[in-house]
């Protein structure tokens, strides 16, 4: 029966040039970007209503 997974070595010289291509990325910080929304807590707002996403996007 032959596997269509690849062996363990090949993942890990797969794993290790990724490492390499990564490190020799600048001016790379932590963290991520993410579009956010949040609801107020009125109960009259329009973000109040069921099913939306509230005022936004914010960011961090």
């Amino acid at each position: 029966m032959e596997s269509s997974t690849p062996p363990i070595d090949e993942l890990s010289r797969q794993r290790d040039a990724l490492r390499a291509q990564l490190a020799s990325i600048e001016d790379m910080w932590p963290g991520s970007l993410v579009a956010r929304y949040h609801k107020c807590g009125k109960p009259s707002c329009r973000c109040a209503g069921q099913g939306d996403r509230g005022h936004g996007p914010a960011g961090p």
